[in-house]
């Protein structure tokens, strides 16, 4: 822009300036600092290793769960893990990451993997949180709910696949096809 300034130059300015602040608002935004809340409301016990970094452990409809998050500021994104207590033998593991192919696909937010240390199923999520300062709160309880929702869904085929019992395909397809409602 010339030295005399148009008005679409003064938008632009006052737009970029806008962001700036936006941004420099939301990266000193903490969500970590949400879960202690979280965590007293359902009085889940949480172990807070760093101002980045927490987990905490909760009940869900299938088992105990630990559920680890991971605060990237330099990305002002979140990292979600939900650790079940599914163990992955060695020799499970082919038809396990063939479940893996199927469940993944039916999954909106997140997926499914094996954690490599523990061999247990884990349902993974990363959140980009840039705007979400005024929400985080409900947003890492909305994440905290996507993950018990994929499990509830999805655990009985975990099973019968971790359980050595042979599963036709056709009843594997039902256990994997999304249903309305609960019987």
């Amino acid at each position: 822009c010339d030295k005399e300034k148009s008005s679409s130059c003064q938008k632009k300015e006052k737009i970029m300036l806008n962001l700036e602040m936006e941004t420099t608002v939301s990266e000193s935004h903490n969500p970590i600092d949400a879960l202690e809340a979280i965590a007293t409301e359902n009085k889940w016990p949480l172990e807070k290793m760093s101002d980045e970094e927490a987990s905490l452990e909760c009940t869900g409809r299938w088992g105990d769960f630990v559920l680890s998050f991971l605060w990237q500021e330099e990305f002002n994104a979140l990292q979600f893990c939900a650790v079940s207590e599914l163990k992955v033998g060695a020799d499970k593991m082919q038809a396990v990451k063939e479940l893996l192919f199927d469940v993944n696909h039916k999954t909106w937010l997140g997926h499914f993997d094996v954690e490599s240390g523990t061999q247990c199923v884990v349902f993974r999520y990363n959140s980009l949180m840039r705007g979400v300062s005024l929400n985080t709160h409900e947003h890492i309880e909305d994440i905290i709910e996507a993950a018990m929702t994929e499990f509830d869904r999805f655990y009985p085929a975990f099973t019968a696949v971790l359980s050595h019992r042979v599963v036709a395909n056709d009843v594997m397809s039902a256990m994997l096809a999304d249903t309305v409602g609960e019987a």
